[in-house]
C-alpha cells in the first residue's frame, strides 16, 4: 500500500545494499507511477474506452498487468471495429469479477495482525 510517510528512495537504496548493489542517485532521479490495483468504476466514457492499468485491470494480489492491458486492449478494438462498445463492458465482466474477488483476498493476505 502506498504511505506518503515512507522513504521509498532510502529503502530502495537499502534493498540494493543487501543485495550487494550500490546506488548511487539523487533523490530526483527517481521518477513512478503508483499502480492501481482497483477496477475503476467507468471503463467507457462517451467515446473512451479505458484499457489496462489505466482501467485498473491490475491483479491486487501480483499486481501483474500485463496479461490484461493485452487482453483489455483486444476486446476494446474488436468493440470499436464492431461498432459495440457495450459488448466491450460485457466481455470484461468476468475479468473484473475476479479482480474485485481477488481484492477481496489482498486484503487478507496484506492486512497486518
Amino acid at each position: 500500500m502506498y504511505k506518503n510517510n515512507k522513504d521509498l528512495i532510502g529503502n530502495l537504496i537499502k534493498f540494493g545494499k543487501k543485495q550487494g548493489f550500490v546506488i548511487d542517485i539523487k533523490n530526483d532521479d527517481i521518477k513512478a507511477a503508483f499502480i492501481p490495483i482497483k477496477p475503476e468504476r467507468k471503463i467507457i466514457d462517451k467515446n473512451i474506452i479505458l484499457i489496462g492499468e489505466r482501467a485498473g485491470l491490475t491483479d491486487p494480489l501480483t499486481q501483474e498487468g500485463i496479461f490484461y492491458s493485452l487482453y483489455s486492449a483486444k476486446i476494446g478494438a474488436q468493440a470499436i471495429y464492431d461498432n459495440d462498445v457495450l459488448e466491450y463492458k460485457k466481455v470484461l465482466k468476468p475479468v473484473l469479477k475476479s479482480l474485485k474477488k481477488a481484492s477481496f483476498y489482498r486484503k487478507i493476505f496484506f492486512t497486518k495482525l
